[in-house]
């Protein structure tokens, strides 16, 4: 297996020790950090690292260590059997988050038809079953999702073990939307 491990960065304090976390459990695959230092979005960066990236099989984890890199060995077993697996994290925590991440997932799923978690942090493609994004910003995960989908890819979903550090703020929340419903309006 020729895996590409794309690691999407802004200003994570924390990228060294998720590069060093990588590199343990994945040597000899080619690691690259998706540097968003202009701000031009997490969408954008991985776009541009996706060009550099030589493996048959794709990988995407964020860079703030909030999943540990070791999940992808939970995931790449299955990418033999589909194209795209996407890591699911529990939906804990307080009754507001709960309720918000469910009715997220409710959401995309009316919009777009996408019955996975698309917005965990970890995510195995198979090359051909990523088509080329336009969204800039969080949302292109969605956008790639659903491409796959139209395209009769297999997706699958499997349970990663997450930390929850920060919270989700209504502004944050708001621009999701907007941009998801941007992205419905393209197709």
């Amino acid at each position: 297996m020729n895996l590409s491990i794309l690691i999407p960065c802004k200003t994570e304090p924390r990228i060294l020790e998720m590069l060093i976390a990588t590199e343990k459990h994945f040597p000899g695959c080619e690691i690259i950090i998706s540097n968003d230092r202009y701000s031009q979005g997490k969408g954008w960066a991985l776009r541009q690292s996706l060009e550099q990236a030589k493996g048959d099989i794709i990988a995407f984890i964020d860079g703030d260590m909030d999943i540990h890199p070791k999940m992808l060995w939970r995931l790449l077993p299955f990418i033999g059997d589909y194209d795209v697996v996407v890591g699911k994290k529990e939906n804990t925590g307080f009754l507001s988050r709960r309720a918000l991440t469910f009715l997220s997932r409710l959401f995309i799923r009316a919009l777009f038809g996408i019955s996975v978690d698309t917005q965990t942090g970890i995510k195995v493609f198979r090359r051909d079953a990523i088509v080329i994004w336009k969204t800039n910003g969080f949302m292109f995960d969605v956008e790639i999702l659903a491409n796959a989908k139209k395209q009769g890819k297999r997706i699958v979903e499997i349970p990663v073990d997450a930390v929850r550090s920060r919270k989700v703020k209504a502004r944050s929340v708001w621009a999701c939307l907007i941009e998801a419903f941007k992205i419905k309006l393209q197709r």
